[in-house]
């Protein structure tokens, strides 16, 4: 009796061992999709963009961030500058940054991979207010004298647009 009592505690320990490598070999494996297949858009870079003075923009996005400069330099109050993590089209991010009075609009970019989900909800966290919709075309946050703007609808190459700008 003493002999089969042990046989299946041990079977039983095996089988729970089993069972928790499993667990934890989903979590790996979800995790490490979370991050091949879903770019994050980091809200507090997004406010350095448009408080950081026009002139030290290029230098902030290309040697601080790794960002691209587009040919809109002959434009003397916009600047635009793109980057594609991993080399995945799906991963882009085009920004277009303009040179404001009170702060710097920007229009953004993000390709397929970007949650749009997940980017509503940094939104929020970071002490953004959610206050409706315009058409049926935006989502609509304030936080102080800054209007986000997030397109509900991706575009024809499957982007969504994102625009920052003042209220009034």
């Amino acid at each position: 009796m003493h002999l089969g009592f042990k046989q299946n505690h041990f079977k039983q320990n095996q089988l729970n061992l089993l069972n928790i490598m499993k667990f934890f070999y989903a979590l790996i494996i979800t995790f490490l999709s979370s991050l091949s297949f879903s770019q994050d858009l980091n809200i507090k870079f997004i406010e350095q963009i448009i408080h950081i003075d026009f002139s030290k923009i290029e230098n902030f996005m290309v040697e601080g961030y790794g960002f691209n400069l587009t040919d809109s330099k002959e434009k003397s109050n916009q600047l635009e500058f793109f980057k594609i993590p991993s080399n995945n089209i799906d991963n882009a991010i085009i920004i277009k940054i303009f040179n404001g009075k009170k702060i710097n609009p920007l229009e953004i970019n993000v390709a397929k991979n970007y949650s749009i989900i997940k980017i509503k909800q940094d939104f929020v966290e970071n002490n953004y207010l959610y206050i409706g919709e315009l058409e049926d075309v935006f989502w609509l946050y304030e936080k102080g004298d800054l209007l986000v703007m997030i397109s509900k609808k991706p575009n024809k190459v499957g982007a969504h647009q994102i625009i920052v700008s003042n209220k009034k």
